[in-house]
């Protein structure tokens, strides 16, 4: 993820969102101060998102849509919404 980062489009954005991959495991993804971070921490995160290996790759390629994987049920989401979604466009996803 970090190589998907656009620095430009921080808006302030200080949060961690935790994704939990299944059968992979769980990563934080924090960005604060201009920088992303990524790692496996029991750290406090603002938003947790569930989803399958194949459908994060798919998110992260531009093959899957995420409003579509959502609305599918492919992609859970607990927490902050606007925190996800600010992460979208600070990731290009």
């Amino acid at each position: 993820m970090p190589s998907h980062f656009h620095p430009d489009k921080i808006r302030d954005i200080n949060a961690t969102v935790r994704y939990v991959i299944t059968g992979q495991g769980v990563w934080n993804i924090t960005v604060s101060g201009g920088r992303v971070i990524v790692d496996q921490s029991d750290r406090p995160a603002d938003a947790t998102i569930t989803m399958s290996a194949e459908d994060f790759m798919g998110l992260q390629s531009g093959t899957l849509n995420p409003m579509t994987a959502f609305m599918a049920g492919r992609v859970a989401i607990q927490g902050d919404l606007d925190t996800v979604l600010r992460f979208q466009s600070v990731f290009g996803q």
